[in-house]
């Protein structure tokens, strides 16, 4: 019976041929009129799946015979016989067919009537009482809606050149409940329903909440496409999953699927979705540019309005992530503020306060923390008002980590708790080990390294549970980092290693090559420094085949900083300086202060102190101008010490205090020993010399 419902329209041509061929023993009327046999055959012929455009008006016997328009109104007639008259369920229960095709059947089963007046469908549904308030409604309805849009699309610019109007959508009347008289519906499709609709909308919006990434899939679901439908649940699935190398090949697969226009848009969103979830950022935008122009099609736009619209916003939101990846953050900023403005036009306010958040996230990387706290607070304002709770979490948590770069370590843990307690509260499990993370890197910071560990292992005992192993070897690399502090290098291999071979194993290369970088800085505290090169130089290489111009730049960092410890200045500064250009040019200042640092310090171990100094300066002003308390710490520290070594004590002693001022309103531990020593060095010369 599929086989028959795809291909009838060919088969009706051919008969209709046959049926005028001598001998053909086939009468169906027409061998009176035999000139126009063939227009009543490419009628039918082209009333189904072929594309309209390549049937032109012919004229016989000086009349004009308008094929386009005679098979757009048979097209969308076929479409608008959709009512219950339509299906013989005895037929249909006798035969075991697949649940996607009993989902078309039934779907008609539950129409009680079309209305067409004045140029507008209206669609009239009737449903069993017990299925009354549930998802299987809207499901069942929505096939019905979809099929009868996809007709629209592919009519309703003809029809229109011919002067026939129509209202662009359907309109579905209020439904109707009987308690008994309608067939229902049956067990393999109900499961088929909630597999492949219901629950694979449950989880994309999950996966939207896990990987950061906006999944949107409604309508492709419900779509005649049954190939496409099953691939794009497939990849919901294998992405749960984590099995990224699988979802690739599932894509190279499936993109040589035929599918129309706005599957093909809901397809590249998907698949762009999986290549960013996996950092390939090149392959992720070449994806979402190509739903982006689906999306732009005006065509499309008559008919999918809101769903282009959302397309449209989902696409640039992630592309949004990909420049901020990049390091690219005022495109970044660019991207997401489009994504706003069409989610403001649609209404959408989840996924408004989401791009809100993310706006605020740029804003972080670009060390504008009051900015960026302004916008979490827009984020958490929506999420409230919706009773978004997860959000709420999920924008706390965010604030909270802000106020811990601005040095602001009581309210950051404050907002950390807050955010972690809601976690627990709502069964956010993920979300409770994002915050335990965030929890230990402060204590981490504060030197607290037992303390600091101690919700490393709760945060792992969490991801381990829920099997989400991408968040393991995040946590892995944090144990780490603990060993690394402690001077442990061995252990701290072992752990970073395990990370990466988690990373490896899921197909996550930037994550892989974080972890290589941090092998790399454990061989060069051993002194193991061309073994250090070696895990620098394959980061770099994965970062910039991936795209990521950001920590590209901060291998070029470690590669400098080797090369200094071989002793090598020349080169060292040459690495430090790509560094910085690349930081420059992507308008990184964070990463541009950061790498100034470093080569102000090579010059002020190298006894050029006017060089040092001149670094040293502006490495202050931005770290000042970005609210980075640590990083204007440091400055003001080497400044001190920079003036010790060329003998100006007096401004030495000035800056330190300054530094260590900062050092104690925020409670900051990092090089608060060193600035200590110092001027308790000079204070001691002071008073010897009194």
């Amino acid at each position: 019976m599929e086989i028959v419902r795809k291909n009838h329209n060919e088969a009706s041509a051919k008969i209709i041929i046959e049926s005028i061929t001598p001998g053909s023993g086939i009468s169906l009327g027409l061998e009176g009129c035999k000139e126009l046999a063939n227009y009543v055959a490419s009628v039918c012929r082209y009333h189904r799946s072929l594309d309209l455009e390549e049937l032109k008006d012919r004229s016989v016997s000086g009349k004009d015979v308008k094929l386009p328009l005679l098979a757009a109104l048979l097209r969308l007639g076929d479409e608008l016989d959709a009512d219950y008259r339509r299906v013989n369920l005895d037929v249909l229960n006798m035969r075991n067919i697949p649940p996607e095709s009993k989902y078309h059947w039934w779907a008609h089963h539950y129409v009680q009537s079309v209305s067409i007046k004045n140029g507008t469908v209206e669609l009239y549904f009737r449903f069993l009482e017990e299925y009354k308030n549930s998802d299987i409604i809207k499901a069942l309805r929505q096939k019905v809606v979809e099929s009868v849009r996809k007709q629209y699309f592919e009519v309703y610019d003809i029809l229109d050149g011919y002067g026939i109007r129509l209202y662009r959508d359907v309109k579905i009347a209020d439904e109707e409940y009987l308690p008994a008289s309608l067939e229902p519906v049956p067990s393999d499709l109900l499961e088929y329903i909630n597999e492949n609709v219901i629950k694979l909308k449950e989880r994309s919006e999950g996966l939207s909440r896990k990987t950061g990434v906006t999944f949107y899939l409604d309508g492709v679901l419900y779509s005649d496409y049954v190939k496409i439908v099953k691939c794009i649940s497939r990849l919901i699935e294998l992405i749960g999953e984590e099995k990224i190398r699988d979802a690739i090949r599932l894509i190279e697969r499936c993109s040589t699927l035929t599918m129309g226009p706005k599957e093909r848009m809901t397809f590249t969103l998907a698949a762009g979705k999986c290549y960013y979830i996996q950092r390939d950022l090149i392959g992720a935008k070449t994806y979402f540019d190509e739903s982006l122009k689906i999306s732009d099609r005006e065509d499309l736009q008559t008919i999918y309005k809101t769903e282009t619209l959302i397309s449209k916003a989902n696409a640039f939101n992630n592309i949004g992530l990909i420049y901020l990846d990049k390091g690219d953050l005022d495109q970044a900023i660019k991207s997401h503020q489009k994504a706003l403005k069409i989610n403001k036009k649609v209404g959408d306010k989840q996924v408004e306060a989401c791009n809100f958040g993310n706006i605020g996230l740029i804003y972080r990387e670009k060390g504008d923390l009051d900015q960026s706290i302004k916008y979490h607070r827009k984020a958490l304002k929506i999420d409230k008002e919706i009773k978004d709770r997860q959000g709420v979490a999920i924008n706390l948590g965010n604030i909270g980590l802000i106020y811990f770069l601005k040095g602001d370590i009581n309210r950051s843990l404050k907002y950390l708790e807050e955010a972690l307690k809601i976690g627990k509260e709502i069964g956010y499990r993920k979300g409770q080990a994002d915050q335990l993370i965030g929890i230990g890197l402060i204590y981490q910071h504060k030197g607290e390294l037992d303390k600091a560990l101690e919700y490393y292992q709760k945060a792992l005992k969490i991801v381990e549970e829920i099997g989400y192993r991408h968040g393991e070897a995040v946590v892995l690399g944090n144990i780490g980092l603990i060993h690394q502090d402690r001077g442990e290098l061995d252990e701290a291999l072992k752990y970073h290693k395990k990370a990466m071979k988690i990373d490896k194993e899921l197909g996550f290369r930037h994550s892989e090559a974080i972890e290589l970088g941090n092998i790399g800085l454990i061989y060069k505290d051993k002194g193991e420094l061309d073994e250090a090169l070696k895990y620098h130089k394959k980061a770099m290489k994965i970062d910039k085949e991936l795209g990521y111009r950001q920590s590209e730049a901060t291998q070029l960092g470690n590669i400098g900083l080797i090369y200094y410890a071989k002793g090598n200045t020349s080169e060292s500064l040459r690495y430090h300086k790509e560094a910085l250009n690349i930081n420059k040019e992507i308008g990184y200042e964070k990463g541009y202060a950061d790498h100034m640092g470093n080569i102000g310090i090579i010059y002020h171990n190298e006894g050029d102190y006017d060089q040092a100094l001149k670094y040293y300066q502006e490495v202050l002003i931005i770290e000042k101008r970005l609210g980075y308390r640590q990083g204007e710490a440091n400055a003001l520290g080497n400044i001190g010490l920079i003036y010790i070594d060329n003998g100006n004590l007096d401004q030495a002693l000035k800056f330190l205090k300054k530094a260590l001022v900062i050092l104690d309103r925020y409670n900051l531990a990092h090089g608060r020993e060193t600035v200590v020593n110092a001027i308790m060095r000079l204070e001691t010369k002071d008073s010897s010399e009194s």
